[in-house]
């Protein structure tokens, strides 16, 4: 009997169970690449969208357009938002709930120091997220 199932049910079994688990495993592995390429991809909008509407080789052009402005109202600050730790968020979009206050703080009496240390901390959250799933 044990013969038997060793002969002729465990072989078919068993190649069951791998073909099934390696469908599932390469499933699983081209869901995790899609979902890094996903992340690399939203980590470049983040950076271009920084670089195009806060440029560091001309900061006159950020001060002129009002500091958070232009990066607070592009689409990648949409996806970038959640990732930016609370108290830089108050800093660029102004306090939650005041009534009147239009939801992106200008900040255009900052001086150049300024600018620059918000900007550096706009980038270090976006390496923190980048860091985070594990992409660096």
């Amino acid at each position: 009997m044990i013969q038997f199932i060793v002969q002729w049910v465990a072989p078919p079994a068993l190649g069951a169970i791998a073909g099934l688990s390696t469908v599932f495993m390469r499933a699983e592995l081209e869901r995790w690449a899609e979902r890094r390429k996903y992340r690399r991809e939203l980590i470049a909008s983040w950076r271009s969208a920084l670089a195009e509407c806060w440029p560091m080789d001309h900061p006159s052009i950020a001060i002129e357009r009002g500091i958070g402005a232009p990066i607070c109202q592009s689409s990648a600050w949409a996806s970038l938002r959640p990732h930016i730790p609370t108290e830089l968020l108050e800093t660029l979009e102004g306090p939650k709930g005041k009534a009147g206050d239009s939801p992106v703080k200008s900040i255009t009496s900052m001086h150049m120091g300024g600018n620059a240390r918000l900007r550096n901390m706009v980038i270090d959250a976006i390496a923190a997220a980048e860091r985070k799933w594990g992409l660096v």
